[in-house]
């Protein structure tokens, strides 16, 4: 039975319902929750309030809301290391428990990003990193284009001799880093059809 002031109610079928007395689910038995504005489930810290957390559906938008100012949204996988890290400044951790970028891939082997049909660029009209044929093709500018290109050796170090390729003022150059700090900036400039060896200007 389901008279009109019913709370909770658990159906033969075995699903329960709060804030509705006909639960209904798409397979299986389990639980529903319904509101007219927004249900919510809240995992509470008796110990501490401000450590609550919330999973909340308003219209069709779903929240997992931490409402700690210090923790973190944490994903596992088997009960091992978090999967995913989401810090409470928005950073985003994928194989990392502290990401120090708004997304931070990191991998211990094999590639940590990998894209079957390519990156667009949506900020920029037309531009876009695309996959057709078996081939990768690059349109307009690229990502890398915005700052250097840098090749490192596998192993770098303090003394590593890092060389990077970058487009300053619309000179193509080739410069050399060592720790971090520009040793050569002119080896090669590229201006137009000007080739020059140790100057910035040819």
């Amino acid at each position: 039975n389901s008279p009109s002031n019913t709370l909770m109610l658990i159906s033969s079928s075995g699903n329960v319902g709060i804030g509705t007395t006909t639960p209904t689910l798409t397979s299986g038995g389990g639980l529903q929750i319904s509101h007219a504005t927004q249900a919510n489930v809240r995992l509470s810290d008796t110990s501490n309030a401000a450590y609550n957390t919330d999973l909340a559906m308003s219209n069709d938008d779903f929240f997992l809301v931490n409402r700690s100012s210090t923790g973190h949204l944490k994903f596992r996988v088997n009960n091992s290391t978090e999967a995913i890290t989401v810090l409470q400044d928005g950073k985003v951790g994928i194989g990392t428990t502290s990401p120090d970028t708004r997304l931070h891939v990191s991998s211990s082997s094999g590639f940590s990003i990998k894209t079957e049909r390519g990156i667009e660029d949506t900020a920029r009209d037309g531009f876009a990193h695309f996959y057709s044929a078996g081939n990768a093709h690059i349109l307009g500018r690229t990502l890398i284009l915005e700052s250097a290109l840098r090749l490192t050796p596998s192993s770098p170090s303090s003394t590593t001799k890092t060389y990077r390729f970058l487009n300053d003022s619309s000179i193509l150059k080739l410069q050399l880093e060592v720790g971090g700090s520009t040793q050569d900036s002119n080896i090669l400039s590229v201006s137009s059809s000007n080739i020059g060896i140790g100057t910035a200007s040819p």
